[in-house]
Parts: C-alpha cells; structure tokens; sequence
C-alpha cells in the first residue's frame, strides 16, 4: 500500500499525524557531564525549566507524536502517537502586495490524565505518581514552547508512518485551555517562524573603561556575546574587530561606513552590527532564509529564485549595514518588495516568490470559467479600492545610523506620480506608498546603474498599482485541486464585465488564497492583474498581432504610437 494507492481508493480511514518538536536536555541527570545531585521526585525531567546544573545544559529535541482520536494508530511506531487529535482547522496564507498574512493551523486535541510513561525519563524513580493531564504537565516542564517546530502529516489507517504526506512545516504560537477538556494549538507557517529571529542578535556588551577615537585595542564587559569578529556599534560610531582576545576587541578599524571616530565612556552599550556585503538580492534572500534563519533548504524554493535571478536584468546589487536589531521576516520583505515580487508558503511547505507580471514568455495558465469550474452562487466581486497607489515616494542611499522613517538620513529621493489619476476627473485623490530603502547606495556600484533601477522599479510599481485590482472569490471542487496559491489563471466570468458589459474573457489573475480542500470544496481569491503588458522580446521574426497565438502574446510586441495593438488591444510597454 501506498498514500497515492489509498487516496485513490473508494473506501478509507484517513488518519492526521502531529509532531511537535520540543526542547530536551541530551545528558542524563548526575551522569558524565551533568553534576545536578539529587533523586526520586528531585530530578529534573530534562527541560531547561527545570535543570539543575544550566551550565552544562546541553540543548537537544524531543518529539512529541500525536494521531486521530477516531480511528486505529496501527504501524505508527512501537509505542505509538497518543490519540489526541479532535480536529485540525487551516487557515490559508494569503498574499499581500509586500507583506503576506502567514497561514494558521489550529488544532483540537483532548487533554486526558496522563501517567507520564514515556515522557518523564525518571518516572520509575519518584514516588509521586500524581497523573494530572497530559497537556498542562507538558506546558508546566516545557513554557518555553513558543517558535518550536510542529508538523502535520495525513494518511490513512495501514500505511507506515515513513508513507505519510507532510501537510505543514510551522511554529508554535500558543496553547490554550478550554472548558470542556480540550486544548486548542495555534501554529503559524514558516514566514511565522521568521518574527523570532533577530538580526543582529540584540547584544548585552559594553565598554570595560573609557576609550578616545584612536584607540586600537577595545576592552569589553561581556566578549562571549559578540560574534569572534564583525562589527558594532557604540554611540554612532560602527567599529570593525577582527578578533576578540581575552575581555578585548583587537583588529580594530574605528569610524567605519562614513561614521566618525569619537571618544566613548566606560559601560556605554555596544550593539552587534550586520553587515550584507553587496550580492544579489536572490542570493540575499537565500542567506537571509537558510542561513540567518536556519531554515532547511528543502522549504525554500530556490528554483524560483534561480529563475527570478535569470530575470533579473539590471544585476544590482543590494547591501545593508543593520545596527538595530529586527525581525528576519521584516528584512525578507522589505527586500521582496524592493524586487516588484511576491512571497509565501505553497502548498508544497516551500517558501516561494515570483515576480508581480502581467505576462511572462512560457507562463502557463489554468483556464477557470462559470460554466465548468466556479461552483453556482459561491462567488464574489470585492474592488479592491484599497489597492490603488497614485504616487509612489523611495528614500534611498540610507547614512548607516539613523532612524529607518526619517528622511534626515537618506542622501537620495525618487517620486513617481499619478497625475491625471490624482485629479477631479479620475479619483481625485492622492495615495502615497513610501518605501525605505536601506538596501540601494552607489558607493559599491555604477551610479546610473542603481539610478536607472530605481527610477525603473517606481514605474512599474505606478503601472501596476494606479487602478484598483479587483479581487474576485469563488469555491471550486476537488477537480481542479492543481491550482496552487500564487498560480496565474485566465478566468471567463459574468460577474465582472468590461465597459460595454460583455462579460470578462481570458484575463489573467494569481490566486492569492486557497484554501484547503473541505467537503469536497476549494474556496479560492484570485487578484486581476492590468490588461497592459510587457515587452520583453519582439524580432523582426514575430507574427503579427492579430494573428499571433496566446503564448506568442506572452513574449511582447511593438505598440502603436496611441499606446494600443493594431486591434484595440491594450499595447506593452518595456520591463
């Protein structure tokens, strides 16, 4: 047997599988490297909470099996999960223009008296054997349990675990108790799992005695919080180490990214500073992930970033001197939007990206129409008005201090507007997006180039953004479960209609939510994207317009000197 061969079966008992990953102490009390002393109920149970001997705490996991509360758990190892599970609810990501709401899971499970067999590595040893429930034992030894790993995988009664389908990779968020013997888990995807990692590290150092702006050799209070080399910040002056020696930073170069040698007091406060050397801002984005955020590579999709990277025709390179601790997930998207691109969490558990365009050569759609796919009455036209920009303001070439909101601090300003949008004859109305550049300068590259990227950027931001993107909603059945959040689609429908009320045909949308499949149903948001396009190839080799085929339409054509196709069309313009 096999998932695929009992998914396809006319009769089945499927079966959900939690696995939730807590921290576990790999020694064993009053043994080796554990000198914790003590016995019977005075052990510890090997969680930080309650160890005896922190110094040699030696951080390890533990996994924590969990399965259906209704249905056998045969073949799902030798001591099996424990029947918890009531229900699970998803929640579906849903992509925003430069900042994606992560999906949720939410899971019921029962909380039943527990005898600790399995759990407590010193059971046999104590005397007090009182059972409590499993869960509010857990939290007790474990309220440390916020950002660490849980799993989902579903299958069906018979099938080995190792033949189990993953179904989300996340964190947990919270664990509540209710009133009627349940707990309810809360965990958020890997774009969650993102808020708890800090960079910089937020440093607790300062300076071990007073030092003027020549000083070479820098004494610290607490070296073991600083990396072994890198740089910081005392006051606003950024210093570079090249190694620690003892209580003092050595290798010292002082006043560096335009900041200013000065004299500084003893047990002034000294911050770890990041530095993103200048790269690709692909490659950027795979740092930031899989090296900064440790996550595995196998939840990234580095296929489309090698793609995105292949599209990327400027080849700038971003780079950032960070001397304030932030979240991981704030710096991702501020680069994703600096890219004109989308992130989430497919359904594949892989963090993924693509670019914001209306056409792209080789694209492939998903043909959704009224009357073979969108299920009767289960639609919905929401305009999107919100979504409409009219101007669009960059400050960029950031001072490396300074508040990331205060203009004061940026060398470099550009502004797209617009007009005719803003006046009495259209919305008459101003919709500003301003955008914090710490990633751009023209220090470490060609200043025209990084210029004309910019300028380039905001224009086709304004292109995209000027008119509202309507977002249309509809429910689809498990027929058409292939299309994934973040496919472009060509949707034919009645209920949006173009100005002389013929009903819309053949226009492009990307879903931006899916949600799971539930009593045989798929509730799917998709975002229309403009009817303008871009050029990105036309020879002399290219058939004419009117008789050209869809993918040909993809690639680009010239435009007419009104801006239209020779039939009408909306025309191209170049990426």
């Amino acid at each position: 047997m096999s998932y695929a061969s009992e998914l396809a079966a006319i009769s089945r008992t499927p079966v959900e599988l939690v696995v939730i990953t807590l921290d576990y102490c790999a020694e064993t009390f009053g043994v080796g490297a554990c000198t914790a002393t003590g016995s019977g109920d005075a052990k510890c149970f090997n969680t930080y909470k309650y160890c005896k001997d922190t110094a040699n705490y030696n951080k390890s996991t533990k996994d924590y099996e969990f399965s259906s509360a209704d249905v056998p758990i045969a073949k799902l190892g030798f001591q099996g999960p424990r029947p918890y599970i009531e229900e699970i609810e998803y929640l579906p990501t849903e992509i925003r223009d430069n900042l994606t709401i992560t999906g949720k899971t939410y899971i019921t499970m029962y909380d039943e008296p527990d005898t600790d067999i399995g759990i407590d590595p010193y059971y046999w040893g104590r005397t007090d054997h009182s059972q409590s429930t499993f869960w509010k034992k857990l939290i007790a030894r474990n309220p440390n349990y916020i950002g660490r790993r849980i799993r989902i995988y579903h299958g069906f009664t018979g099938l080995d675990k190792t033949d189990y389908v993953q179904k989300f990779e996340g964190v947990l968020e919270s664990i509540i108790f209710n009133n009627d013997g349940t707990v309810t888990i809360e965990a958020g995807d890997l774009l969650k799992s993102l808020e708890d990692v800090t960079i910089p590290t937020e440093t607790d150092c300062a300076l071990n005695t007073d030092i003027d702006e020549s000083t070479t050799s820098i004494p610290v209070n607490k070296p073991a919080n600083l990396e072994s080399s890198g740089y910081f910040i005392v006051g606003e002056e950024i210093i570079y180490y090249s190694g620690i020696t003892g209580f003092a930073c050595d290798g010292i170069v002082r006043g560096c990214f335009n900041t200013t040698p000065a004299a500084h007091n003893l047990e002034d406060a000294i911050q770890q500073v990041k530095y993103y050397s200048p790269q690709s801002p692909y490659d950027l984005i795979s740092t930031l992930l899989i090296t900064d955020s440790a996550i595995s590579s196998s939840f990234v999709d580095t296929t489309a970033l090698t793609a995105l990277r292949a599209l990327d025709l400027y080849m700038v390179k971003f780079s950032a001197i960070i001397t304030k601790p932030m979240n991981a997930r704030e710096l991702l998207f501020e680069i994703i939007d600096l890219c004109d691109c989308k992130c989430w969490v497919g359904e594949d558990l892989k963090i993924t990206f693509a670019k914001n365009l209306p056409n792209y050569p080789g694209r492939e759609y998903a043909t959704i129409t009224d009357a073979n796919n969108i299920i009767i009455d289960s639609d919905g036209v929401d305009p999107n008005i919100d979504s409409r920009i009219s101007r669009i303001t960059m400050y960029w070439e950031k001072d490396a201090v300074g508040a990331e909101d205060d203009s004061a601090y940026y060398a470099r300003k550009n502004q797209e507007k617009d007009t005719v949008g803003e006046g009495v004859n259209m919305y008459n109305s101003i919709k500003e997006k301003v955008i914090w550049c710490r990633w751009l300068r023209h220090d470490y590259m060609d200043e025209d180039l990084v210029i004309r990227y910019v300028s380039n950027l905001l224009k086709r931001m304004l292109r995209l953004y000027k008119d509202p993107m309507p977002l249309y909603s509809f429910s689809v059945e498990m027929k058409d479960n292939a299309i994934k959040t973040g496919s472009f689609v060509r949707i034919d429908t009645d209920k949006i209609v173009d100005r002389l009320g013929a009903s819309l045909s053949g226009k492009v949308f990307q879903v931006v939510k899916r949600s799971a499949i539930k009593n045989g149903r798929i509730d799917m948001t998709v975002l229309q994207y403009p009817v303008k396009k871009i050029c990105f190839t036309a020879a002399n080799t290219v058939p004419v317009y009117t008789s050209a085929t869809t993918a040909e339409k993809e690639s680009g054509f010239f435009t007419e000197t009104n801006g239209e196709m020779s039939n009408g069309d909306e025309g191209y313009y170049i990426y």
